[in-house]
């Protein structure tokens, strides 16, 4: 079994590896971080810790590179995430940065379609985004993290590959839940945490049965998904549970702007170690 683990000089700060030919950004400019966070929503139940989880993922990066932005509430609409404008004046949307943390409800159809309620409705598309109306990749983005519940399912008959796939324009990594999670503030401050904890990035197996409440709670679903070139897929378990469900039931992008191939392997990575993103 392929076992990708990555351990840099650059581990500290994540956006510094050196780039390489076959590394450059598909983009023209240094956009590294954005984040989008609802807690009040247009069709949904309200959250009370979407904002501080966002801003806590925000601040570590904020150390190395000021991020393009942070919508809230009403700010977060369809716009950032559909192909037309998720890229919008090269500074905002889903597709904008290197990096891009959505925190909020969440939840996964029974055809595989993710599915995110907004804080407004925008242009007649309604107060919902789908990742069957999604393309990230292309432009900016890598490294997309859904801080919602079932962002990222692989039991019961979903696969992310089936998710995400056609949703994928080139990132090469998403980070999601394969259960509900919990409305809390520290998810985006604790994955830092555990990337700078000091372990190594990738180990075999299982997650081990006498893992601490600490180590079980802050744990992603990260999948490599990437058309550019051959990658090695991570998945690790999820254990927390909450709220943070929700069910589907006109203005202009910078309105409220603020001043094929995928691989999967059973891998168990912990969001540890010294590492560095693979630009």
């Amino acid at each position: 079994m392929e076992i990708l683990e990555t351990q840099s000089l650059f581990a500290e700060n994540p956006i510094a590896a050196p780039e390489t030919d076959q590394q450059r950004p598909r983009g023209t400019s240094d956009d590294v971080s954005g984040a989008f966070s609802i807690e009040n929503f247009s069709s949904a139940s309200a959250l009370s810790s979407t904002h501080e989880d966002a801003e806590g993922w925000l601040a570590y990066l904020n150390r190395f590179q000021p991020s393009n932005f942070h919508y809230r509430d009403g700010g977060v609409a369809v716009w950032a995430y559909e192909e037309d404008y998720d890229n919008w004046e090269d500074t905002y949307g889903m597709d904008a940065c290197l990096a891009v943390y959505h925190s909020g409800h969440g939840n996964m159809a029974a055809d595989g379609t993710f599915q995110a309620p907004m804080g407004a409705h925008w242009g007649g598309l309604g107060d919902w985004a789908y990742s069957s109306r999604m393309h990230l990749g292309n432009e900016q983005a890598n490294y997309i993290f859904w801080s919602t519940c079932l962002s990222l399912r692989v039991h019961e008959g979903h696969d992310p590959v089936r998710t995400w796939h056609g949703a994928n324009g080139g990132f090469r990594m998403l980070f999601g839940f394969e259960t509900t999670s919990v409305d809390r503030p520290e998810y985006g401050r604790w994955f830092w945490e555990e990337w700078n904890a000091g372990d190594s990035l990738a180990e075999p197996g299982l997650t081990p049965a006498g893992a601490s409440r600490r180590t079980r709670r802050r744990r992603w679903w990260p999948v490599v998904l990437t058309q550019k070139r051959r990658h090695t897929a991570f998945t690790t378990s999820a254990t927390s549970s909450g709220p943070m469900q929700a069910t589907p039931g006109t203005s202009g992008p910078g309105t409220t702007s603020p001043a094929s191939r995928v691989v999967c392997r059973n891998v168990t990575w912990n969001c540890r170690g010294t590492c560095s993103w693979p630009n």
